[in-house]
C-alpha cells in the first residue's frame, strides 16, 4: 500500500477533524514537482476544498486551523513528544521507537488519560511518530467558550495584532474575533496547569526528564510553543495525517510515517487502540494503520461541561494566583530599561549578563531561556519584567528571524517568562499547582 492508497481509505475520518475549518496548511517536498522552490518554504495554505486533492494527489503531510471558520471554534491541542538531539535515536527502527514510547509518552499518556476522563472532558488522543496530542473542540454559544474566554488575559498589543485582516491570507481572513482570541489565551493558561500539574506527578516515572519545551538534549516535553504565538498561526497535525519530518526533515529513511489514532471519547463512550507496540506498528506499516483507523470515526469531540470543571480547578490553583500577580501586579518598563537593569544588578550572575550582551540566538533556546528566567525570578525580578528584558532583546535588530506582522515578540516572552517563572517556583520552593 503507498500513501496515495492510505489517503483514499482513511480520507473520511480525516477530513471529519476539518468539520470547522476553512483552509487547510500542507507540507511536504511533493510541492516541488509543483513548482515550489526546492530552497523555499514547502508549505501551502489552501482551502479546505482543496483537502483531498493536497493528501490523495499530492501526499502532502496536513494540518488543522486552531480556530475554526468565522472563529466558531477554537482547538485546545495539549501535545507532548520525545526530544533529542539525534533524532536517528527516535526514527530509526520500530523497535527503537517502541522502547521511547513505552518509557516516556506511555506515563504521560496514562496521566492525562485520567485527567481528561475524570473531568468527562470529551476528547481523541492523536498518536504522533515523537509522541501525542489529546484534542477537544470549544464552540461558540456554549458555557465551556464563555469561562475559558473569561480566564484569557490579552494585552493592547496581542489584541493589536487580532484586528488586521488580510484578504490575501487565509490564516487572517476572516480576521479571527477577540473572543476567540481569548479562548485561545484560556485554554494556553489551562495548558500551563495541566503542563505543571504533570510535571510534578510523571517526573520520577520516565526514563528521560519531564520538561517544559525541549529544555535538555533528551527529554519528554510537554510542547507549550504554541502559547506563545497569536490564534492565527497556530496548526496542529491532522489526525490520520502522513508525518514526513523522519525521511524529508532529517533524511532517515526513504517513507513517511503516519499519525495514528489512539482513543475517542465523547464523555460517555470511548473507543481505545493505545497498546503502545501495535500504535507503533501502525505508523511504519500502511495496511496495519488503516485496519487500525477503521475503530475511530474522525470527529474531533466538543468539550462543555467538563471543561468547566478544569476552569474551577485552575480558577481554585495557587497558578491562577501567580498569574494575576504576572499580569496586574506591575507595570511594563520602559523600552530599554530593563536590559540597562539587568547590566546592573549585582544580584545577576556574569553568565547572565553575557547572555545579554549577545542573546541571539540563545535567548529563543529554551534550555538557556529557562535558566535565565529562573535565575531573574530567584533574585526578585518580576515576571513581566523579565518579559520586558526578553521583549527587548527580540525587537532589537534584525537577526530574530521574526516576521513582526504575523508573530507577536511580545507573546513569546511573556510565554518564557510565565512559564519558566512558575516551573522554578516548583522546583526551588516546592510550590504546587
Amino acid at each position: 500500500m503507498n500513501i496515495r492508497q492510505y489517503y483514499h481509505h482513511v480520507f473520511p475520518q480525516l477530513e471529519r477533524g476539518f468539520q470547522f475549518s476553512h483552509y487547510v496548511l500542507g507540507y511536504g517536498n511533493n510541492l516541488i514537482n509543483h513548482g515550489w522552490d526546492p530552497n523555499g518554504l514547502l508549505v501551502t495554505v489552501e482551502p479546505v476544498s482543496n483537502l483531498y486533492e493536497l493528501t490523495v494527489e499530492k501526499e502532502l503531510e496536513v494540518f488543522i486551523p486552531i480556530v475554526g471558520y468565522d472563529s466558531n471554534s477554537v482547538l485546545l491541542p495539549f501535545d507532548f513528544e520525545v526530544s533529542v538531539a539525534d533524532p536517528r535515536r527516535l526514527y530509526s527502527s520500530v523497535e527503537g521507537q517502541q522502547w521511547f514510547f513505552q518509557n516516556n509518552i506511555g506515563p504521560m499518556t496514562h496521566y492525562l488519560t485520567i485527567e481528561f476522563e475524570s473531568r468527562k472532558i470529551p476528547h481523541v488522543l492523536d498518536f504522533t511518530p515523537s509522541g501525542g496530542h489529546f484534542l477537544t473542540r470549544v464552540v461558540r454559544g456554549t458555557r465551556a467558550w464563555e469561562e475559558v474566554s473569561a480566564i484569557g488575559y490579552l494585552d493592547e498589543i496581542a489584541l493589536a495584532g487580532y484586528d488586521v485582516e488580510d484578504p490575501s491570507d487565509l490564516k487572517r481572513f476572516p480576521r479571527i474575533h477577540n473572543s476567540a482570541a481569548y479562548v485561545f489565551s484560556g485554554l494556553g493558561f489551562l495548558s500551563e496547569y495541566l503542563a505543571l500539574r504533570a510535571l510534578q506527578t510523571v517526573s520520577g516515572h520516565t526514563d528521560l526528564p519531564v520538561t517544559l519545551w525541549d529544555t535538555t538534549s533528551a527529554c519528554t516535553n510537554i510542547d507549550l510553543s504554541w502559547t506563545a504565538d497569536p490564534a492565527y498561526m497556530r496548526i496542529i497535525r491532522a489526525p490520520f495525517s502522513t508525518h514526513k519530518k523522519r525521511n524529508e526533515r532529517y533524511g532517515i529513511g526513504d517513507h513517511s510515517l503516519v499519525d495514528v489514532m489512539g482513543r475517542y471519547y465523547d464523555g460517555i463512550d470511548k473507543i481505545e487502540g493505545t497498546d503502545l507496540d501495535h500504535i507503533v506498528e501502525c505508523m511504519w506499516d500502511l495496511k496495519k494503520a488503516l485496519n487500525h483507523s477503521r475503530h475511530f470515526p474522525g470527529y474531533i469531540p466538543f468539550a462543555d461541561e467538563g471543561l468547566c470543571t478544569l476552569v474551577s480547578d485552575y480558577l481554585r490553583s495557587p497558578l491562577k494566583q501567580f498569574h494575576d500577580y504576572c499580569h496586574y501586579s506591575e507595570y511594563d518598563l520602559a523600552p530599554g530599561e530593563a536590559h540597562h537593569r539587568i547590566l546592573n544588578d549585582q544580584r545577576l550572575s556574569n553568565e547572565l549578563k553575557e547572555v545579554f550582551h549577545h542573546p541571539y540566538p540563545r535567548l529563543l533556546q529554551p534550555a538557556v531561556v529557562s535558566w535565565v528566567v529562573a535565575e531573574m525570578r530567584m533574585n526578585d525580578w518580576h515576571p513581566r519584567h523579565i518579559a520586558n528584558a526578553l521583549t527587548d532583546c527580540y525587537r532589537n535588530g534584525d537577526d530574530w528571524g521574526i516576521n513582526y506582522d504575523k508573530y507577536s515578540p511580545e507573546l513569546k516572552a511573556w510565554a518564557f517568562a510565565r512559564q519558566y517563572s512558575a516551573w522554578a517556583h516548583i522546583h526551588y520552593d516546592g510550590w504546587c499547582t
